[in-house]
């Protein structure tokens, strides 16, 4: 199911262009690249791990629990550290010189932290003590996010395949989940600091260390665009925030009133919850790529101090127990082709129309026509496919259909899309195709299961759709 919450847009016009602005490129042109990451970064120790060339320490003392409204921070892909409304500003965050930075993470005191690199380095801030221990990767941008525990040096990385590897002295987890490709999003920890939840793109929350099942949370099978996963104070419940902006709560959440949303643009890039809000009216920040802050439910305004208009290079925000947030770029293994069924070539796709395109394509009223094939080609062919397959009666009496309708992603021109339809439209079949195309655009579906449920009934249950 797609979000309920649908909120106007505070983003400056989409419109705008990736503009950059000068003063980030002087930041960034002055910044030391990939050099000063791999000096940052411990050295290797075996092929796909490493031990972090850290001085050892011992968990600190740390200040009491502070109100977060006043610590809240941003991160860019360069490792940029940015607070947000009247959070002091911190020192001693990384500059990498390109967008690699993919989680944060704060301590208790709000005001240090670490930020974590695609590669596994955890590189401290703000006064925090450098981590021992931990994953590296040299060279593979696999890293998907960071958790903490209450003791503020120790806690886990997630990889993009599920895998959780401790750091600073946290013992090992033994269920992590295994996907064998990159799905991983973000990690949360329980109070307890050894069990807790891995968030997957699809939307699903998976437990690990003796965490319960929480109930409600939201999934999007075969579409990547869930972006942060947060829990409550009592780890009992928590929000996944989806790449469009929606809040869904799990387990014992109370719904998230308020917030923005951006239909049809995955903008949304991490999310904080207020760490002393009332649980009757549970509220927090959303962040957007570009580095707009958005509150929800009780959580007071907050104003940016990092904005880059048309640049998505925000990868999270930190301020509570959550995760997530650092939007990856790996492609995912593509989804079966639902045309594609038992060895059985029942329709073919458009490959311009994907979930990514909907709102440009399919969803634009009249597109259809801007890619439909002139009746003189279809009629034609028509003419052929009858005489070839041996139907009754004439042309009259059919429609060249497109079996996988363009509404739905259909290829406009390719004869293996094209049949003789009897009955001549309006059918059946016009209205499911018209049902489907708008619980697609108003996000109750996915376009791959709207084309896998055309798939099943029409196509796969009538003989003559196959080829």
């Amino acid at each position: 199911m797609r979000p309920q919450q649908i909120r106007s847009t505070d983003l400056a016009a989409r419109g705008a262009g990736k503009v950059r602005s000068s003063a980030k490129r002087a930041l960034i042109l002055a910044s030391i690249a990939i050099a000063l990451l791999a000096a940052s970064a411990p050295s290797l120790a075996g092929a796909s791990s490493l031990t972090q060339s850290r001085n050892p320490v011992s968990a600190q003392d740390l200040a009491p629990a502070t109100d977060n409204q006043n610590g809240l921070y941003t991160l860019d892909g360069w490792g940029g550290v940015h607070p947000v409304g009247s959070a002091p500003s911190v020192a001693g965050s990384p500059s990498f010189g390109f967008d690699i930075a993919r989680g944060l993470v704060t301590r208790s005191d709000h005001r240090s932290g670490y930020v974590l690199d695609g590669w596994g380095g955890i590189h401290p801030f703000g006064g925090a003590p450098f981590v021992t221990g931990g994953p590296y990767w040299l060279g593979w941008d696999i890293a998907r996010g960071i958790a903490l525990r209450a003791d503020g040096v120790s806690g886990y990385v997630l990889d993009g395949f599920g895998g959780i590897h401790p750091f600073g002295g946290a013992p090992s987890v033994l269920d992590s989940p295994s996907w064998g490709w990159d799905i991983g999003r973000g990690i949360v920890l329980r109070p307890d600091g050894v069990s807790g939840y891995v968030l997957d793109g699809w939307g699903g929350v998976h437990p690990f260390g003796g965490a319960p099942w929480l109930a409600g949370s939201p999934y999007w099978p075969g579409w990547d665009i869930a972006r942060a996963l947060v829990l409550n104070t009592t780890g009992g419940g928590g929000y996944v925030l989806d790449g469009w902006g929606g809040i869904h709560p799990i387990g014992n959440s109370l719904p998230a009133t308020g917030g923005s949303f951006w239909l049809g643009w995955d903008i949304a890039r991490g999310m904080a919850l207020w760490s002393t809000g009332p649980s009757t009216q549970p509220g927090g920040w959303v962040i957007d790529g570009w580095g707009g802050v958005h509150s929800f439910g009780g959580a007071r305004v907050q104003s940016q101090s990092a904005f880059w208009l048309g640049w998505d290079i925000v990868r999270g925000l930190g301020g509570s127990n959550g995760s997530g947030g650092s939007r990856h770029y790996n492609v995912p293994p593509p989804p079966a082709d639902p045309c594609q069924t038992g060895g059985v070539t029942y329709c073919v796709l458009n490959p311009n129309v994907t979930q990514a395109t909907i709102y440009q394509t399919i969803c634009v009223s009249g597109w259809t026509s801007t890619v439909r094939p002139p009746e003189s080609y279809t009629y034609a062919l028509k003419v052929k496919q009858i005489a070839a397959e041996g139907l009754p009666g004439g042309p009259s009496n059919y429609e060249e259909d497109h079996r996988m309708p363009l509404e739905l992603g259909g290829a406009p021109w390719d004869v293996m899309n094209l049949s003789p339809e009897s009955p001549p439209s309006p059918n059946p079949k016009d209205s499911s195709e018209n049902s489907l195309r708008y619980q697609v655009c108003g996000g109750q579906l996915t376009l791959l299961q709207a084309q896998q449920q055309m798939v099943s009934t029409w196509l796969a249950a009538y003989p003559w759709y196959r080829q």
